[in-house]
């Protein structure tokens, strides 16, 4: 992840099911990190809870916290549901019905 930033992206589909109207949108997040020196990776992968993260991200992780440059994006999208992109597609379903 040093090299390239690592992306998450995020779709959201909601629906009125009394109207059948749908609205959807996708949000993207991009995690830059710090090179991180193998004993950090190898301590992550020992602790073994990388394996249940998709992408093995686990950017809440307090050993992770160090090596984390930057997030385009917010960290609700990073971790799999976005609140803005939900509040607007909200918005727009209840303009609709």
């Amino acid at each position: 992840y040093s090299r390239t930033p690592c992306q998450t992206v995020a779709s959201v589909c909601l629906v009125d099911l009394h109207s059948g109207k749908s609205v959807e949108g996708v949000d993207t997040a991009n995690i830059h990190f710090r090179a991180m020196p193998e004993s950090i990776i190898e301590t992550l992968v020992d602790e073994g809870e990388c394996f249940h993260c998709a992408g093995g991200l686990m950017i809440e992780h307090v050993l992770l916290q160090p090596y984390i440059e930057r997030i385009d994006g917010t960290l609700d999208s990073v971790m799999g549901l976005p609140k803005s992109l939900v509040t607007q597609l909200i918005s727009q379903l209840t303009k609709r019905t």
